[in-house]
């Protein structure tokens, strides 16, 4: 039993550095820079080890995302608001100015814009659906920002 244990535990650990495919780094005559994982028989190599997993996302920054269903709620709101009363009070006014000004910032400031959507999930939106939105906002600072 115990030769048993001994044979399992050689063939493992002299078969692991076999099972390892390397990459190898090599430049040829006119100065460019190959990678592979075959080593060429003619050339001088560099073994380089890479890590075989995927890096985790561990940062901690959370990007600014427009909820679309808070924002469209919020507009419903802000539009049935201004309907039942022709004018809103000014200081409903500033909030909504303020509101659309931060808007407007965030989408001119992210190269993409996310949106949540009502069943939880996350997509980006559109070069069209962003520029559709940021006229949105403007006309919406027009009319409230006086």
């Amino acid at each position: 039993m115990q030769h048993k244990i001994t044979l399992i535990f050689s063939l493992l650990f002299f078969a692991s550095p076999l099972a390892h495919a390397g990459i190898y780094k090599w430049t040829d005559d006119q100065g460019n820079v190959h990678y592979s994982q075959t080593k060429p028989s003619n050339q001088k190599t560099e073994s380089l080890r890479i890590k075989s997993h995927a890096p985790t996302d561990k940062s901690t920054y959370k990007r600014p995302s427009l909820d679309l269903k808070d924002k469209a709620k919020q507009a419903a709101d802000s539009d049935a608001q201004s309907e039942k009363s022709n004018e809103p009070s000014p200081q409903q006014q500033a909030e909504m100015c303020k509101r659309s000004r931060a808007d407007l910032q965030i989408l001119i400031s992210q190269g993409q814009v996310r949106q949540k959507r009502q069943d939880g999930t996350v997509v980006y939106m559109t070069d069209e659906q962003k520029q559709k939105r940021i006229a949105a906002e403007r006309q919406r600072i027009q009319k409230y920002c006086k």
